[in-house]
């Protein structure tokens, strides 16, 4: 039995450094995964509130937002240690990365808050919104600035970046940022940028 809990114990201290590799920090509005090891029983699933905190049976209220998994299990466990000392482990996980987000509008397929763990390229998500309609003007795209930046404007040309295959030098976008596409000025379809290329690309 002695030797079964100590591979249990090895196989959770595994988990929780695949899981500390993360450096994701979290944010307000993300849900996480909390497991402890040996009491399973106050395994949780949290969200992330406003105040950037969130509530665990016995410890109550702590702040999570804008800590990585890793810093934010060492906390726990610190505060466990106080409360329950037969809490040898815990592992934090982010189950949904919604604080990471940007916003996608105009002439993409799929509008809206799209999410990540890792926030791709400017390309990269107008795919993940479906891919441009076929009246998409991709020599302006708007970038809207949010956070620190927030309201100020850039304007990408992802046409030419497909063409030229320069992707990589296109704008980085980061978290709460507003991506408009525009309709080309005559309303008509582009069908090399906007079908060809993307169908070339989407792969």
């Amino acid at each position: 039995m002695r030797r079964v809990l100590t591979v249990l114990a090895l196989l959770f201290v595994v988990g929780a450094a695949t899981a500390q590799a993360n450096e994701y920090v979290i944010g307000v509005e993300d849900v996480l995964e909390v497991r402890f090891w040996p009491d399973g029983s106050l395994n949780t699933q949290v969200k992330v509130g406003q105040d950037s905190s969130i509530v665990l049976d016995i410890i109550g209220k702590t702040t999570a937002a804008g800590k990585t998994a890793e810093q934010l299990q060492s906390d726990i466990i610190r505060q466990m240690n106080r409360l329950n000392k037969q809490i040898a482990q815990v592992v934090v996980r982010v189950m949904e990365y919604n604080s990471n987000h940007v916003f996608v509008t105009g002439e993409v397929r799929e509008q809206g808050k799209k999410t990540f763990e890792k926030i791709p390229d400017l390309w990269t998500i107008i795919k993940e919104s479906g891919g441009p309609t076929e009246i998409a003007d991709l020599t302006r795209v708007v970038i809207i600035r949010g956070g620190d930046e927030s309201g100020k404007v850039e304007i990408a040309n992802v046409a030419r970046a497909i063409a030229e295959q320069t992707l990589d030098q296109l704008p980085e976008i980061r978290r709460t940022d507003v991506i408009d596409i525009p309709q080309n000025p005559l309303g008509l379809p582009s069908a090399d940028l906007g079908s060809v290329s993307y169908t070339h690309l989407r792969a």
